[in-house]
Formats: structure tokens, C-alpha cells, sequence
């Protein structure tokens, strides 16, 4: 069974919060995970989900929603970013191309996020 997981980016914090799933703490108390999803509704915080899987850089870090990968086979080695894909029914690597990250998780190596590590062309 897949393990059921969220972080959020807190927009006004500049802030990754891990395992939102179990609430999040604010001014010294915890609010529930419909608060968060509330706070998600307002345009206060980005969700990510836990894809169930995990980079191959010995490390095995958990590789969320919105993730950098790289991968020496796709777009010459140049991080980019993990979405989901309704067409392909899965977790893909993003390029302007899509391809589906789990057959090739021995080559994918997470090196940062989105947020905190923005692609710069």
C-alpha cells in the first residue's frame, strides 16, 4: 500500500512545512488538515502529494509533487520538475515533453523544488 503523504509551500513564510496530512502548526498550536486545505482554497499555501516514490542518489529521498529531477536520458540532463499526468495516468518528469518517472527511477536524481530551487533557463 502506498503511503499517503502532502508537504506544503507556505507562500507568505517562503516555508516548506512537512506531512501536512497530520496538520500544521500556527501561532504554537496544531490545525487539522481541513485547515490546511482551506488555507490550500485561499491561495495561501501549494500542495504537494507524495508520489510514492524514491531517487536512485543512495539517499532514496522521497520524491514529491512539483520535485526538480534530473535525468541524463531526457532534456540533456537539465533538471526539471515532476506532475501528474491524467494522459498518462501517472507521475512524469516535465520538459515540455512528459514521460513517466517510474520506469526510470535508477536514472532520476532529486536535486531541489520548484520553490526553493527555481529553474533558470
Amino acid at each position: 500500500m502506498r503511503e499517503i503523504k502532502f508537504r506544503a509551500w507556505l507562500n507568505h513564510s517562503k516555508k516548506m512545512e512537512e506531512n501536512v496530512q497530520n496538520g500544521i502548526m500556527k501561532q504554537g498550536r496544531i490545525r487539522t488538515f481541513a485547515y490546511v486545505l482551506d488555507q490550500y482554497s485561499k491561495g495561501n499555501l501549494d500542495l504537494m502529494q507524495y508520489t510514492g516514490l524514491k531517487d536512485k542518489n543512495g539517499k532514496g529521498a522521497e520524491l514529491f509533487e512539483s520535485d526538480l529531477i534530473t535525468n541524463p536520458s531526457r532534456n540533456g540532463g537539465k533538471p526539471h520538475p515532476i506532475i501528474w499526468s491524467e494522459k498518462y495516468g501517472g507521475w512524469c518528469g516535465d520538459y515540455g515533453i512528459h514521460y513517466l518517472i517510474a520506469p526510470e527511477l535508477n536514472e532520476i536524481i532529486k536535486v531541489g523544488n520548484i520553490y526553493e530551487n527555481p529553474i533558470t533557463n
